[in-house]
């Protein structure tokens, strides 16, 4: 029976992967069609779902496609990015209404709760006939996934213990739940993808840390500080030395910001070109922009970005290899920076991961770049992860909105 919100709760999460018919419906619920007209019915009511469309047939009446109604609700969706933050109001249909990015070096935790708080009050504002579900917070680093307690952020002083879902319940008077940012750069390109995993995915999320979502067997394993998958921290032999290996962190040795680091002080020994023609690239301080402009040298020719990508990919392919070889998945997507990568670059990479890879385990693993990089990307992810976690809840039909009425 779909008599409770759980169950009313199915058909959302449902429909927040694809629209769907009532045939569909009925044989993913494994109810009967009146039960379900009538769930269909409350939730139309509610302004939570809403005809999308019609299914083709080859003969006879078309059948409705019913999807999430994205006219009424939505979420806060909040990319703590450190530096720098982005908030979007995001729609059921995974549309961004609004957004805004707050530029800012040194942005710290009671800095966050006050900018959101005011940004989020302005938007109300601007969306007066609209009912905002909640506020859905995405966020490097370990944190307690049902405190909503941000454990510590490794790379940023500061972030440590710090109850962010409770002060920000206080501070916006919505719910809020935090999530993993890589997972949420994850659930987006899924999202995308237009088919949630019923197989094991892993996305490779690759930016100032490395950090691979899973989805395991249809689900996502988050692990219990909210970030399971932090491939970064592995450690790799760098050098052999007279009591053993030396070892170095992995994203100490590749990530954006090592790769940055490594094109300067290579730059800075070069002679023949003069170190001049690296200039440009040694004075761009946005790590990700500099990624970019490196992928593009090389591209164009540049002996030196060559070398140094290729090898920082096949230090990468080496760790992601070994996880792979443990999981067995179906598919790995690159994502984060790996999106950036020219064709023949990603290409560079597929083939170190395989090169580690027995044939059984690579024959049946499919590899492919991101598809979905946006501004946006995370703040998106982060609304679909909350409009999970939302149908959970037994009054999820009443919506924070309508309790104050």
């Amino acid at each position: 029976m779909l008599s409770n919100s759980s169950g009313h709760g199915a058909i959302v999460r449902l429909l927040s992967r694809r629209a769907l018919t009532l045939a569909e419906l009925a044989q993913a619920t494994g109810v009967s069609l009146p039960t379900l007209r009538r769930a269909i019915h409350d939730l139309s009511e509610k302004r939570w779902v809403a005809p999308s469309g019609e299914h083709t047939t080859t003969g006879g009446r078309p059948a409705v496609l019913y999807g999430l109604d994205a006219t009424h609700h939505y979420i806060f969706g909040v990319h703590i990015q450190l530096p720098g933050l982005r908030i979007a109001a995001v729609d059921l249909a995974g549309d961004v209404l609004c957004a805004k990015h707050i530029a800012h070096d040194e942005l710290r935790p009671d800095d966050v709760v006050r900018e959101v708080a005011h940004a989020i009050q302005a938007i109300i504002a601007r969306f007066p006939q609209r009912n905002p579900l909640g506020l859905s917070v995405a966020t490097p680093g370990f944190t307690d996934p049902d405190s909503g307690t941000i454990l510590s952020i490794g790379r940023v002083p500061g972030w440590q213990n710090y109850p962010l879902k409770a002060r920000l319940e206080a501070g916006v008077g919505l719910r809020v739940s935090v999530a993993n940012d890589v997972d949420c750069m994850a659930i987006a390109e899924l999202a995308h993808l237009g088919a949630w995993p019923t197989a094991n995915i892993v996305y490779l999320g690759f930016d100032e840390g490395i950090k691979v979502s899973l989805f395991l067997e249809g689900r996502q394993y988050t692990g219990p500080f909210g970030n399971a998958g932090n491939v970064g921290s592995s450690v790799l032999p760098v050098f052999p030395a007279t009591n053993g290996p030396e070892v170095a962190k992995l994203e100490h040795l590749v990530s954006l910001r090592a790769i940055s680091e490594t094109f300067d002080a290579w730059a800075a020994q070069q002679v023949d070109p003069p170190a001049e023609h690296y200039m440009a690239l040694r004075q761009i301080d946005d790590h990700r922009a500099k990624f970019r402009a490196l992928v593009q040298a090389a591209t164009a020719g540049d002996v030196l970005c060559r070398t140094l990508l290729e090898e920082g990919l096949d230090t990468l392919a080496i760790a992601i290899a070994n996880l792979l070889h443990i999981l067995q998945p179906g598919m790995l997507i690159t994502g984060g920076a790996l999106s950036d990568l020219a064709p023949d670059l990603h290409q560079h990479f597929d083939a170190a991961v395989r090169r580690h890879l027995p044939p059984l385990i690579s024959n049946y693993l499919v590899i492919q770049k991101a598809q979905f990089a946006l501004p946006n990307q995370v703040c998106i992810g982060a609304a679909r992860a909350f409009l999970d976690r939302c149908v959970l809840a037994d009054d999820f039909l009443t919506t924070v909105g309508e309790r104050a009425q």
